[in-house]
């Protein structure tokens, strides 16, 4: 029975792994404490975790599958000693604390088997609950610590402690080529001083051009047929972000500000609004921030009195990056939110 069982969870585990695109890998080693209704000795404890990141909306960014092994672990006042094999299969919450540095918590259940049974300990099924913490030595491989309590019954617990890396892999996500630029021949006026008329007495006027409707725009900068600052439309809106944040920075709501400029001028016109991050934390989690920041960048258009009809949401999370995500720099270039209008 017990064979079928730790079976059928390894054979559950191929099952998901295969039809998953992101993995993590963490080899550990700690040890198994043993409360003391447990009766054996505490002892080291090896293993490794596989977890399946989770690309949909769920309770949980992350589904791990754990094994961990203690041998030769003394009962209590006795010479006997077991084996101790337990699989655990539980679900992942991830908190983003840094750039390089998350906490996760974690509940699931699984299967404690004793290789021999003995005063009333039989292998049965657990319960098991944690947390841990990543730090990120490099962008492919992070230090891993974590604290587990496995439940066997209301009053005999262990404690597993273990420290390991996290090694991900496995990605094979299809990553978007950039769409080639259109070249689009366009006629661009420059703001010139205004030109002054010269009356019979060759005194200088300084009569302003009438067709000019925005006589205080200053000099050398692109204007419209109407003499006011053009804000070319055909290239997009980015606003950047600091790590796990929707804050808009001050140059970029000036930006902003001459896009909601243009929507008033033109009433038809609609607006795309699409959200993006960087690559850390798990990929539900960052759907979920791309649609965020978006949404702040729509909310501080509609306050400046631009109907919500007329803006779109989409949300890329980390999906589209216009650089690899291998250095700080970069991340930051890829946690944006990007417009554009629909004429």
């Amino acid at each position: 029975m017990k064979k079928i069982i730790l079976s059928s969870l390894a054979c559950a585990t191929m099952l998901l792994a295969s039809n998953t695109s992101k993995y993590e890998f963490s080899p550990m080693i700690g040890t198994s404490n043993a409360h003391h209704q447990f009766e054996v000795e505490n002892k080291a404890s090896v293993g490794a975790t596989l977890g399946i990141k989770n690309s949909k909306e769920a309770a949980f960014d992350q589904l791990e599958f754990a094994l961990f092994h203690s041998n030769g672990v003394d009962y209590d006042n006795s010479a006997d000693s077991t084996d101790i094999t337990r699989l655990l299969v539980s679900g992942i919450k991830d908190y983003n604390v840094a750039d390089k540095t998350s906490l996760y918590a974690l509940a699931g259940v699984g299967y404690e088997s004793l290789s021999k049974e003995k005063n009333g300990l039989d292998s049965e099924f657990v319960a098991n609950v944690g947390f841990g913490i990543k730090y990120a030595i490099t962008d492919s491989i992070a230090l891993k610590a974590e604290a587990r309590e496995v439940i066997r019954k209301s009053d005999e617990h262990s404690t597993l402690l273990h420290l390991g890396l996290a090694i991900p892999f496995g990605d094979s996500e299809t990553k978007k080529a950039p769409e080639p630029k259109k070249e689009v021949k366009k006629t661009v006026v420059t703001k010139v001083a205004p030109a002054k008329v010269v009356d019979g007495d060759g005194d200088n006027d300084g009569v302003i051009d009438s067709m000019d409707k925005c006589p205080t725009t200053m000099d050398g900068v692109k204007v419209d047929e109407m003499g006011c600052e053009r804000v070319d439309m055909d290239t997009k809106m980015i606003a950047h972000f600091d790590f796990d944040k929707t804050n808009i920075k001050y140059n970029d709501q000036i930006l902003i500000n001459k896009y909601v400029a243009y929507l008033k001028k033109f009433p038809k016109s609609k607006i795309v609004i699409a959200g993006y991050t960087d690559s850390i934390g798990s990929m539900a989690y960052n759907d979920r921030l791309g649609i965020r920041r978006a949404i702040k960048v729509r909310d501080d258009i509609v306050n400046q009195g631009i109907d919500k009809k007329r803006i779109r949401l989409e949300y890329y999370g980390e999906t589209m990056p216009v650089i690899d995500n291998k250095t700080a720099e970069h991340r930051a270039q890829n946690r944006r939110a990007v417009s554009r209008i629909i004429r």
